[in-house]
Order: C-alpha cells, then sequence, then structure tokens
C-alpha cells in the first residue's frame, strides 16, 4: 500500500502499457522518458531501476519507488510504440481516487481505470443515512485538519476544493470530560483557553503558548523541511545547510522523545498532559509510545482549527468522483481483484470485471 503523498490515503497502482510492440525496453533505457513522472507521482528508486527480478503486469517493471513492501509496489512497464497507454488502479478509496485524478490531469491521454470491489468508491470514508435521509452518520473520518491539504489536491486535478465542498470551522471544537468535573472546551478564544488551563493548572496558559510555539515549528517547518519532502530520501535531503539552518528552531528531542515525556516540559499535572495529547489516538498511537512531533496534531486543531463540510464526509467523496468523471477516468464498482498473475510475456488481473 502507497501513500498519496496528500494525506489522505492510500492505494496499491499499477502502471502499464497495453499497446506496443511486445518486446519491452530496459529499465534504464525507460527511465529518462518517465521520469518527471516519477518525481510528480513517486520517488524514483536511487538507482533509477527495478528491484532484480521484479515484474510488471506486462512484462519488465520500471519500479518508481524506492522500496518494496509486503512484496507490493508501483511499476510502470514501458514498451516502444505510440500507442495509448492505460493505468489501472487497484482500490477506489480516497487515495487511488487521488492518484487517479493527479494522473488524469497531468496525462490527459491516458486511459485510466478504478477497480473498485465496493458499490461505491471512498473507502473508509462512508456515510449511513436512516429515516429516509432524515438522519446522516459519518462512519469514517469525523473532523477535517489542514484543509489547505485538501485544497492542494483538487487544484491539482485542476479544480477547487470551493467548487465541491463547503467547510465551517467548528469553535468550540470539542470538550474534554474529567471526572472531577474540571472540563476543558479548546477554543480560539484566548481569554477561555487562559482562564480554563490556569484552573486547571497555575501556570498552564504560559506554558501551552511555548507548547504551541513549540507545536507550530514542529507542522509549519517539519511539513516543509527537505526530509519530508524528499523524493528519492537521498543523503542530501539530510547533510544541507538548510537542515542545520532548521535547527535553530527545531529541537531534536521531538524525534526520540515520546509525546508524554516532551509534554512534562510544559505542564506539570497529568490531566493538561493527557488533554494535550489524547490526539495521538487518531492515527493509532499512544501518548506514551508516539513521538513528540506529534505535537503538531494540537498545533492543526487548536490554531488553524477544526473543520467539517457541510453535509457530511460524503462530500468530499462526491467532490473528487465529480472531477473525476470530468477528467475521463472510468471507476468500475463490484470490480474486485483477488490476485495479479503475471509471467515473462505478459500478465493481467483476476476477479475483476
Amino acid at each position: 500500500m502507497w501513500d498519496t503523498a496528500s494525506g489522505l490515503g492510500t492505494a496499491f497502482i499499477l502502471l502499464c502499457v497495453l499497446t506496443g510492440p511486445s518486446d519491452a525496453f530496459s529499465a534504464p533505457s525507460v527511465a529518462p522518458k518517465y521520469r518527471d513522472l516519477g518525481r510528480w507521482l513517486f520517488p524514483l528508486s536511487p538507482s533509477g531501476g527495478a528491484p532484480p527480478g521484479a515484474r510488471g503486469v506486462m512484462g519488465p517493471a520500471f519500479q518508481l519507488r524506492g522500496s518494496v513492501s509486503r512484496g507490493t509496489g508501483v511499476w510502470m512497464q514501458a514498451e516502444g510504440g505510440t500507442g495509448a497507454k492505460r493505468v489501472v488502479i487497484v482500490g477506489g478509496g480516497i487515495g487511488g481516487l487521488c492518484v487517479a485524478g493527479r494522473l488524469a490531469k497531468a496525462r490527459p491521454d491516458w486511459r485510466i481505470t478504478i477497480l473498485e470491489k465496493n458499490e461505491k468508491a471512498g473507502g473508509r470514508l462512508d456515510t449511513v443515512e436512516v429515516g429516509d435521509g432524515a438522519y446522516r452518520f459519518d462512519t469514517g473520518p469525523t473532523l477535517l485538519l489542514a484543509p489547505d491539504i485538501y485544497r492542494q489536491t483538487f487544484e491539482a486535478m485542476g479544480s477547487r476544493l470551493e467548487d465541491h465542498v463547503e467547510l465551517v470551522r467548528v469553535d468550540p471544537s470539542y470538550r474534554v470530560f474529567s471526572p472531577d468535573a474540571t472540563n476543558f472546551t479548546a477554543s480560539t478564544c484566548l481569554l477561555d483557553m487562559k482562564n480554563q488551563l490556569e484552573e486547571i493548572e497555575e501556570g498552564g496558559f504560559r506554558g501551552f503558548l511555548r507548547y504551541m510555539e513549540e507545536a507550530c515549528v514542529n507542522y509549519v517547518r517539519g511539513f516543509n523541511s527537505r526530509p519530508f519532502l524528499s523524493k528519492d530520501n537521498s543523503l542530501l535531503d539530510y547533510a544541507n545547510i538548510d537542515n542545520l539552518l532548521l535547527l535553530r528552531d527545531f529541537d531534536p528531542a521531538n524525534l526520540v522523545q515520546t509525546h508524554s515525556e516532551r509534554l512534562s516540559r510544559f505542564f506539570k499535572t497529568e490531566k493538561l498532559r493527557a488533554i494535550m495529547s489524547f490526539q495521538n489516538l487518531y492515527v493509532g498511537l499512544a501518548p506514551h509510545t508516539a513521538p513528540a512531533l506529534f505535537s503538531l496534531l494540537q498545533y492543526l486543531e487548536i490554531v488553524e482549527g477544526i473543520h467539517y463540510p457541510i453535509g457530511g464526509f460524503a462530500k468530499v467523496r462526491e467532490g473528487l468522483l465529480s472531477v473525476l468523471a470530468g477528467l475521463n477516468v472510468e471507476v468500475r464498482y463490484g470490480a474486485e481483484v483477488s490476485r495479479i498473475i503475471h509471467s515473462g510475456g505478459g500478465g493481467f488481473l483476476t476477479g475483476g470485471s
């Protein structure tokens, strides 16, 4: 499974050429032709070629990613000739939809098909309606963080998020209930935050401001650092003057300390440390095991805000599908792929329509 780099999900993508001479070029000779696409979609492997013995859906493969996970990967098989290219994306989750849209915008002459085993796309992003639509429940994501990433994704497909989804900022964001009745309401109003934090812990507001300053660096500087944006994970992405300058603001201890350990620098009480770290559960981590870098979640919630799409998260899925339709991307439902059969002469998917 491969992250789309948009933060919106994963997809297993098979990039294959369906026409052209039967003899495929070798990976090194194909690499220059698709190097720009590789940089845009997935990082190139350091050698620019496929791992030894790798095979594509139609024959010898050119790998666009530097490593293989659980025996799977993302390959482009390229053959001679100028015939139409076809892309098959297995899985119509948010990751699959986003990759399809980005690729269709970049390569409008390619035929792109998404194979989705369910009767609707979106993966975990789903909505259940009861009472003839009178009540609607999101069964996947229930809050939207970092809306700029969503905007960038739609823009990369030649559209705008605002043309498909109406977002509202939720304020207050949420309320945390405690057994001793000292509840906490996350708010964008600093006066409200000061009164609540000082009630829980003397000096808690000063600690909160220091904590938000560090969380801001972790998110804003971290997400724009060369290691995070690296396309090929090269040594130069880590050993460079930019990273040395980054150390003026960023404390590397955030990478090795747990979130719980780091929070003890800012808050004395276990209650405030819990309030500022339960968000780690969003990504399936516990505060005592998550790296301190995850303070960026609190920055996103409190500073940039929690948003919600009017009409439910299904509106995000519907917006993506609308964009894909305009880009002539085909989505096949009920098309489960059970396995990929390949041999020296080519290959095909089984289980799909």
